[in-house]
């Protein structure tokens, strides 16, 4: 798996100089590739994020939405959530599930960042929570929201951040299939 040493120090080599005068280009700045054990030291996962839309009226939209997801060793970046499980998107009552495969495996996650960009004749969502699987771990990640991405409702942010509650008390499996 990961071989991260506790303390996060890494072992760099560079066989030339770094000086104004002397060596190759006489430059002061290099890129030193960090030495590696055997293993690697991070690993590559598929993360599957399932997002479950409210049942609540008007809670589906049709705008763009977009996820960053936050673990212990950094964030994904944006990932536009595009290709889903269903056709027609994020509607009431609907489950939609994206891949992200070959991405860097952030280890435990914290949190993710959800947003949308507004845009179609009613882009309010009501969110009911998002699931992250990290496929390299075999480990669901919850985190709940149950709260509307609106301009016109709740608080009025069409971005949230949402806390991981993973726990013994939530049941990940899905039950309706």
């Amino acid at each position: 798996m990961r071989n991260l040493t506790t303390e996060e120090e890494y072992l760099f080599t560079y066989e030339n100089w770094l000086s104004k005068t002397q060596g190759p280009k006489r430059t002061k700045v290099c890129e030193l590739p960090a030495v590696m054990d055997d293993e690697e030291m991070v690993e590559r996962t598929t993360y599957i994020i399932t997002v479950q839309t409210s049942d609540v009226g008007g809670g589906g939209t049709d705008a763009n939405v977009f996820l960053i997801v936050f673990g212990e060793y950094g964030d994904t970046g944006t990932l536009p959530l595009k290709e889903s499980t269903n056709r027609n998107k994020f509607e009431r009552k609907m489950k939609d599930v994206f891949r992200f495969p070959d991405i860097l495996s952030l280890g435990e996650l914290s949190k993710v960042r959800v947003w949308h960009d507004n845009k179609g004749p009613a882009p309010g969502w009501h969110l009911e929570y998002i699931d992250v699987k990290d496929e390299a771990m075999d480990q669901t990640f919850r985190f709940p929201c149950d709260r509307w991405l609106a301009k016109n409702e709740d608080d009025g942010q069409i971005i949230r951040e949402l806390a991981c509650v993973n726990n013994d008390f939530i049941d990940l499996s899905d039950k309706t299939s």
